[in-house]
């Protein structure tokens, strides 16, 4: 065949579409989408593998102190945002995505770190998931972080009963910083129907022998809701054994307010390991007399006796329990 016949059959079956050099722009823009999408999905695995470790680590740092722990804690923390910034949105739909389990109890415990409000509704959207512990224990633990006032604390309350211990803790965990956080945007707590409910839930919590934490975190509960039923089991929570738990009761009695409690506190501070706990149970009773119009000077320091002889010049009260 001559030159001069090939090339108008060349040119013939180019036309026709038989010969291209180079593919259609749609096979192009699909190829490239197909790489770009296993690349995310590949950075995503990786990061879900990071997030989860390194919040294990993060909440493994909170019982320790000093500064190399707080340094510690905050260098995972900002670690730890940056990629849930990266990855909010495939979070936020592993959250509500009830055919990978794996996936949804890591992005339940990411959500913690993230500072879009969406991240509050997927999370309680978990807490009526029954029997999945993992998924309740990280979902509850985030929440608690978030302390947002949009929490649903009706979601919450069931949980407080909760078979698991660690459901349990971490639920009344988020009780306390949800209503601290109500109380600060000048909220109630809880509605009036709740709060006529609130302590049959979590009243029990206080004597729960599981975990001192548990008893802690009720606590802390029971004085941020504000109830003056729960001044006396809280008085009695003082003889608890833990200093953690009595921690957090002085705590919840300073925000109480109820006279009655003064002789109680003033005994716990002897009683109580000094350092951060008996501190902290200075600052309870402290917090309490301030709200009663009474101002008891800083040179009395932990020192329990000194405390009980201030009481017993300055208020009517006695300053001894029976």
């Amino acid at each position: 065949m001559s030159l001069g016949r090939l090339i108008p059959i060349v040119l013939a079956l180019a036309s026709a579409g038989c010969v291209s050099e180079t593919p259609p722009a749609s096979e192009t823009k699909a190829s490239i989408e197909v790489g770009a999408n296993a690349e995310h999905e590949a950075s995503l695995a990786q990061a879900l593998v990071d997030i989860d470790q390194r919040i294990d680590s993060f909440a493994a740092l909170s019982s320790e102190s000093g500064d190399d722990a707080r340094t510690k804690r905050k260098q995972l923390e900002m670690a730890i945002a940056a990629q849930v910034k990266r990855f909010k949105t495939d979070l936020l739909a592993m959250a509500g995505d009830t055919t990978n389990p794996a996936r949804r109890v890591i992005a339940a415990k990411a959500l913690g770190f993230c500072d879009d409000p969406a991240a509050v509704t997927a999370l309680c959207g978990m807490l009526g998931t029954k029997g999945d512990v993992r998924l309740l224990t990280n979902a509850t633990y985030s929440l608690g972080r978030l302390a947002s006032p949009q929490t649903r604390t009706d979601l919450l309350f069931p949980l407080v009963q909760d078979a698991d211990p660690d459901v349990r803790s971490n639920t009344l965990r988020a009780l306390a910083r949800v209503f601290e956080a109500k109380r600060a945007v000048g909220a109630s707590p809880v509605d009036p129907l709740e709060h006529r409910d609130a302590m049959v839930f979590l009243e029990p919590a206080l004597s729960d022998p599981a975990d001192p934490l548990i008893r802690a975190h009720a606590a802390a509960a029971v004085g941020a809701l504000g109830d003056p039923r729960a001044v006396d089991p809280l008085i009695d929570l003082l003889r608890d054994s833990h200093p953690l738990v009595r921690m957090h009761t002085a705590i919840a009695l300073g925000k109480l307010g109820d006279a009655k409690a003064i002789p109680a506190l003033v005994k716990a501070i002897d009683e109580t390991p000094a350092g951060t706990p008996r501190n902290a149970v200075v600052l309870g009773l402290t917090a309490l007399l301030e709200g009663l119009g009474h101002h008891p000077p800083e040179t009395l320091g932990d020192d329990g006796h000194a405390w009980e002889r201030w009481v017993r010049s300055n208020l009517s009260a006695p300053s001894k329990t029976p």
